[in-house]
C-alpha cells in the first residue's frame, strides 16, 4: 500500500453526547499529529439525547470534522456503513466514541498498512480488563456467533483501519448489514492484528444489556445466512453500486 493521503476517521454515536464532548478532543489532537491529511465522520445514530446538537457544535469549531444524522436508530454496524459510504479517504479507521478504543493506536495501523502492504488493520482486545462492563455477555455472544457461523470473530473488534478497497467492496452490498466484523472476514482480504487494552468509558454506561445482544446474534445470524447468498451471486456478476437506500441521512460539514 502506497502513504495514505486522506484518512477518514469514522465514530458511530448513538446517546452519547456526553462522551463525545470528552472523547474529541483527544481524538482530534492524536489525528493532528499524523503524516497525512484526516477527516472525522461523526454519524449521529438516531440518537434521543444531546448527540446531535453536540457533534454539529464540535465539527463546526473543527474544520476536519462532519456530522452524518440519521433519521431512525439503524445500529452501530449500519452507521458505520453510512460513515464508510460517506468516507472520502484512502482509507478508514472505525472507532468508538465513549473512549475505550485508544486512538493513539491510528499512526500504529498507518503503519502496518503500508509495511505489511495489508487493506486491513484489526483491533484485538489483548486480555480481558474490568473496563468492559458486562464483559461476559460480549464474550458469550462472540462465542455463540463464532461456533455457529465458523467466522472467528471472538477476540475482535469494531476497532479497524480498512483500505479503500475494502470500502468499495463494502459499498457493493444493497441495505444495511447487521454485523461489521464478520463481514469483513468473508471477503478473506490481508489482514494484521494489534493488540490493545480495552480502556474505561470516558463518561457514563454501556447501553447494552443481555436482551439486546440476544436481539443481535439472533439478527446477526440471519443476516450472515443471506450473506452466504449474497457473496455466491456476487462472483457470478459485475460488481453493483451501493446506494444507501431508505437510510434517510443529514450531513454537515
Amino acid at each position: 500500500m502506497g502513504p495514505c493521503k486522506l484518512l477518514s476517521v469514522i465514530v458511530p454515536l448513538y446517546n452519547e453526547a456526553d462522551c463525545i464532548q470528552i472523547f474529541f478532543p483527544q481524538l482530534a489532537s492524536v489525528l493532528s499529529r499524523l503524516d497525512c491529511a484526516h477527516e472525522i465522520l461523526l454519524v449521529n445514530d438516531g440518537s434521543q439525547d444531546e448527540t446531535g446538537q453536540v457533534i454539529d457544535r464540535l465539527c463546526a469549531e473543527y474544520q476536519n470534522g462532519r456530522s452524518i444524522h440519521l433519521a431512525k436508530n439503524k445500529g452501530k454496524d449500519g452507521a458505520v456503513q453510512i460513515g464508510l459510504g460517506a468516507a472520502r479517504g484512502d482509507a478508514a479507521v472505525i472507532i468508538d466514541g465513549d473512549g475505550q478504543h485508544p486512538p493513539e493506536l491510528v499512526a500504529q495501523m498507518l503503519a502496518i498498512r503500508e509495511q505489511d502492504d495489508v487493506p486491513i488493520v484489526s483491533g484485538v482486545k489483548s486480555r480481558p480488563t474490568g473496563a468492559e462492563e458486562h464483559a461476559w455477555i460480549s464474550w458469550a455472544y462472540l462465542n455463540f456467533f463464532s461456533w455457529v457461523t465458523g467466522i472467528d470473530v471472538k477476540h475482535s473488534t469494531d476497532y479497524k483501519l480498512v483500505d479503500r478497497v475494502v470500502i468499495d467492496k463494502i459499498m457493493e452490498f444493497q441495505g444495511n448489514f447487521v454485523f461489521f466484523r464478520a463481514l469483513i472476514k468473508k471477503f478473506n482480504f490481508a489482514e494484521r492484528e494489534l493488540a490493545f487494552v480495552v480502556q474505561k468509558r470516558v463518561s457514563g454506561s454501556t447501553r447494552w444489556s443481555f436482551l439486546s445482544l440476544l436481539r443481535l446474534a439472533v439478527s446477526s445470524l440471519w443476516i450472515h445466512l443471506r450473506l452466504r447468498k449474497q457473496l455466491a451471486a456476487q462472483e457470478q456478476r459485475p460488481s453493483s453500486a451501493w446506494s444507501p437506500a431508505g437510510s434517510a441521512q443529514r450531513q454537515n460539514g
